[in-house]
């Protein structure tokens, strides 16, 4: 015997068909448009705070570039006390009857050793070097502070590299290195020709040696520097994406 059905079975047998299609297909396709936005949404956030930590950034320069300077002579001035000149100080900005100083240190050279004036002329440097060295090590911390993001100590390693140590190095090249610098209170130098003088009086060696020793030092600190740099931001962008997973 043949089963037969009417129009009105065919069509609700046919519309419960449908109904049991459109369950399983429609979840997915809302689930595909909800994971799209939702990149989408994300992209556009990455790049606001892009656009807003360049912003930052550039805003901040002036301030870093003040507070590096500062720490710079403060480097100076630690060293000069560290060596026996108790009364070592310095000057952000000063005007003076033939010109202007601008981050300046002054102590009584007279009273220090030639070997001790040298250190005291690179201790700014070396102040500015260890900045870049700790904003280095800190980019790469896992346990780095919010306060600290990755773009703000980025900014103080190239600013204490290209900010300082290169400009050191550019002034003292074109600044003529004397066979005995002139000692006493205020004296001006500039300091990496200074250290370079001094290191000379002291040991008896020409400067071309301390010149040689010391650009073979801003090379490497420089190559250290950077590679430190560039493997602290690596691990710091791999711990972010592991902390938003």
């Amino acid at each position: 015997m043949q089963s037969r059905h009417t129009p009105h079975e065919r069509g609700s047998a046919s519309t419960g068909q449908t109904r049991s299609v459109i369950p399983e297909e429609l979840p997915g396709k809302v689930a595909r448009i909800r994971r799209i936005d939702a990149e989408g949404g994300q992209a556009r956030a990455r790049n606001l705070r892009r656009v807003l930590s360049a912003l930052t950034a550039t805003a901040l320069l002036p301030v870093l570039a003040l507070g590096m300077i500062v720490w710079h002579e403060i480097g100076h001035t630690l060293v000069a006390w560290a060596l026996g000149d108790r009364t070592a100080t310095f000057v952000v900005y000063q005007r003076t009857a033939t010109g202007s100083c601008f981050g300046c240190n002054f102590y009584h050279s007279e009273l220090l050793s030639p070997a001790a004036n040298a250190a005291v002329n690179l201790g700014g440097v070396a102040a500015t070097a260890l900045a870049g060295l700790l904003a280095t090590l800190v980019m790469g911390w896992h346990r780095r502070p919010r306060l600290l993001p990755r773009w703000l100590l980025l900014e103080v390693v190239l600013l204490t590299w290209a900010g300082d140590l290169l400009f050191q190095i550019l002034q003292a090249a074109t600044a003529p290195i004397p066979a005995r610098e002139p000692v006493g209170w205020g004296v001006g130098y500039v300091d990496l020709a200074a250290a370079v003088s001094f290191a000379s009086q002291a040991s008896g060696w020409p400067h071309v040696v301390f010149v040689i020793a010391g650009a073979a030092i801003a090379v490497s600190w420089s190559v250290v520097l950077g590679w430190l740099t560039w493997r602290s931001w690596l691990r710091s962008r791999s711990q972010r994406r592991t902390s938003a997973t």
